[in-house]
């Protein structure tokens, strides 16, 4: 299924809305009656030489339940279309590139996380480890040293030596003989020194699990051709992706530590 962002036009985006012929019944009338016009200038909106105006755009935006960047980006496609001049309407053209980049800014879509210090990032993100055992404390099975040494198959010794640092780090709190986890996410951008270590990281951990052939497993590797414009609607749908697996995987019961990880992309090297 598309989306508004999948669209250059607000008329090619009402017309998918609409179906083949205008086949989604009550429809246009229903934009018609938000929008506070007949549906026969909503019919020449989406096929014809007519536009919206600002206010009608703002009804018939809220008519369809957007959401506020959705209704930012709807404003912006109905002021481009209805720009007087060139340079105006690169204007709008220029203000939806730059917020579709924001949206493919993984970072900015699912937010930023909680901070290190740049010390303990360089530490954090040195292994594998420290993050499997950080959200290995979520389960109570998982939250005493030898449980964790048991469980990922790692000397007692450092076990502990990780404990002691996200505890120092103020990710982990000692209580007894348990440890618990600190902040529940912790994530790092396309623009931080240590991402490409934190990939690193975990491919080397996925070339691990090919090797163990375990049944409950999944990987998933193809070359493909497709065109550049699919290729960031692609891009853009596995950004929803993430995002709802991630608020999924925040409401599941704590019982196993899995690795979740995408890759998405170009082959082509540069010159």
């Amino acid at each position: 299924m598309r989306t508004l962002f999948d669209f250059t036009t607000y008329k090619e985006y009402l017309a998918y809305l609409a179906g083949p012929k205008g086949a989604r019944t009550g429809f246009k009338s229903g934009l018609a009656a938000a929008a506070g016009c007949n549906v026969t200038y909503v019919s020449q909106v989406l096929h014809g030489p007519r536009d919206f105006s600002l206010e009608q755009a703002e009804q018939a935006s809220a008519y369809l339940a957007h959401g506020e960047e959705e209704a930012h980006y709807f404003l912006l496609l109905v002021q481009k279309e209805r720009a007087g001049t060139t340079s105006l309407r690169r204007y709008f053209e220029t203000q939806l590139k730059d917020l579709k980049n924001r949206r493919l800014n993984l970072k900015e879509r699912i937010g930023a996380g909680s901070h290190l210090t740049k010390e303990n990032q360089h530490t954090y993100y040195s292994s594998w480890l420290y993050a499997a055992v950080h959200v290995a404390l979520s389960v109570p099975e998982l939250q005493t040293p030898a449980a964790l040494s048991r469980y990922f198959n790692q000397k007692p010794a450092l076990i502990k030596e990780v404990l002691q640092f996200l505890t120092g780090a103020g990710l982990a709190v000692e209580k007894g003989a348990r440890f618990h986890i600190g902040p529940t996410l912790i994530h790092l951008g396309n623009d931080s020194k240590n991402i490409l270590r934190h990939h690193a990281n975990w491919r080397s951990r996925a070339l691990f699990s090919l090797e163990r052939e375990e049944p409950r497993d999944l990987h998933y590797s193809a070359a493909v051709t497709l065109s550049r414009e699919d290729a960031m609607r692609l891009k853009d749908r596995l950004i929803n992706v993430i995002k709802e697996t991630v608020s999924e995987i925040g409401a599941s019961k704590e019982e196993e530590v899995f690795c979740f990880a995408v890759d998405f992309f170009g082959l082509k090297e540069a010159l």
